[in-house]
């Protein structure tokens, strides 16, 4: 859901392709398509601004993270990588992507943070056990 609250992205084969990615405004229930390239087309976060969304696509032959404006057009790529790169979501800020990665320098999925401008993305701490439950 965009940060007003009044229109949503999802994803649907409805027209026979996709995942194609379709942007809803919630009052009307109008949808518009956004981005329908062959692949991928999904993990839609909304940046802060509210005007961009960053999420996967296949482009060439990797699924990378892109952010791309309302019409579809790319704007920036994130990440730029053998490795399934997936599940974007911007700092309060809009200054940098986390997303999970399966790269080689990790043998399982690990949670990474990209300078919103493109530059290389550094690995986060990633713990596949969660602590066991303490007081509230």
């Amino acid at each position: 859901m965009v940060p007003a609250g009044d229109k949503l992205f999802y994803n649907s084969y409805k027209e026979g392709e996709g995942p194609a990615l379709y942007l809803m405004d919630v009052a009307s229930g109008r949808s518009t398509k956004v981005s329908a390239r062959k692949g991928l087309n999904t993990g839609a976060a909304w940046a802060p601004d509210g005007q961009s969304v960053a999420l996967t696509l296949n482009v060439g032959d990797n699924m990378d993270i892109h952010r791309i404006d309302l019409s579809g057009k790319i704007m920036d790529r994130f990440t730029n990588s053998w490795g399934i790169n997936v599940s974007p979501s911007f700092s309060p800020d809009g200054t940098k992507v986390a997303f999970v990665s399966n790269r080689s320098e990790v043998p399982k999925s690990t949670s990474r943070i990209s300078q919103a401008g493109g530059k290389r993305g550094s690995a986060l701490r990633a713990s596949t056990t969660l602590p066991p439950p303490g007081p509230v």
